[in-house]
């Protein structure tokens, strides 16, 4: 991971070079330290690649080299206004944004900057380490960040320690009036629920030629029974409230409220800690099994309608 300084000073990139595994070619610039964490998952296994969870946890811009098929009309009409030309599999340059919750997408117009920035800036550095000028070897490579910052005409490098500021805590669920009007109207079970917050892969649009999102839902499975519960919620950029409000909507559902509710990730236990702690039920972070299975099944019916269509 290279970290590159945006010219405004204002936020990092950081930047790593693919290839290696043979798959992809280019360079990804994840943004700022949303960007940062949400790759480091990946890396961790923690978040697995091209899954519901990575689409809300991607921040990034990239160059890479694709096959003419991956581009849009739009995209290899501005390649032949320029007069360019590209011929083979892999050779043809495709430019995107990622941002939480929504499909990859071209990049808009204040990532040209930053990400030509970062182009030149780790284009300047392999020719260093081709000459033998850096190896990323040795005690400061494996705890620090190469940090490339240009002025006076040319680029300064430096090594600074790897630090990563974990993400937010999730609010508090503001209305204690609605948790106590449902722990009164709902007698307690000794049922226990497997609970998924996720994102749908089957995008939407507001408009025609807008940006198309992934709508968030929210599912309970009654463990013994596999009765399913879900809500959904479907605008783009759900807020952490707006992940609490499909729970407390489960929940107002259900004839009695659950005794413990498994939830998969400690990320998805802090969101909902807030609403269950008063209600009295307990909260485990565990496999859930049986509630990813229905969602597999799930997926594939939703794949099967959209292939009719």
């Amino acid at each position: 991971i290279v970290t590159v300084q945006h010219p405004s000073g204002e936020q990092k990139g950081y930047c790593v070079v693919m290839g290696s595994g043979g798959i992809i070619r280019g360079l990804a610039v994840y943004l700022g330290d949303e960007g940062l964490v949400g790759y480091l998952d990946l890396l961790s296994g923690d978040t697995e690649a091209g899954s519901l969870e990575s689409l809300d946890r991607t921040n990034a811009i990239s160059a890479m080299l694709a096959d003419r098929e991956e581009l849009t009309k739009r995209e290899r009409d501005a390649i032949r206004s320029l007069g360019l030309r590209y011929r083979g599999r892999g050779q043809w340059p495709l430019f995107q944004n990622f941002k939480p919750g929504y499909l990859p997408w071209s990049v808009e117009e204040n990532d040209v900057a930053f990400l030509t920035w970062a182009l030149r800036s780790i284009t300047d550095l392999s020719y260093i380490v081709e000459k033998g000028g850096s190896t990323f070897r040795g005690e400061e490579a494996s705890q620090s960040f190469l940090t490339r910052t240009f002025h006076d005409g040319q680029w300064h490098d430096s090594w600074e320690p790897i630090i990563v500021s974990p993400p937010p805590p999730a609010p508090d669920y503001p209305d204690l009036e609605r948790l106590q009007q449902l722990a009164e109207s709902k007698p307690e079970t000794a049922w226990t629920w497997e609970l998924g917050v996720f994102y749908l892969h089957t995008p939407l649009r507001e408009e025609a030629r807008g940006r198309p999102f992934f709508p968030l839902f929210a599912m309970a499975v009654h463990t013994d029974s596999q009765f399913v519960l879900h809500e959904q919620f479907t605008e783009p950029g759900p807020s952490d409230f707006d992940r609490q409000e499909l729970v407390v909507k489960l929940l107002e559902t259900m004839p009695g409220l659950p005794s413990e509710i498994i939830v998969s990730t400690p990320r998805v236990a802090q969101l909902v800690e807030s609403i269950t702690e008063p209600l009295g039920i307990a909260l485990l972070v565990d496999d859930t099994e049986i509630l990813w299975a229905i969602t597999e099944e799930l997926f594939g019916f939703i794949d099967e309608i959209a292939q009719d269509f």
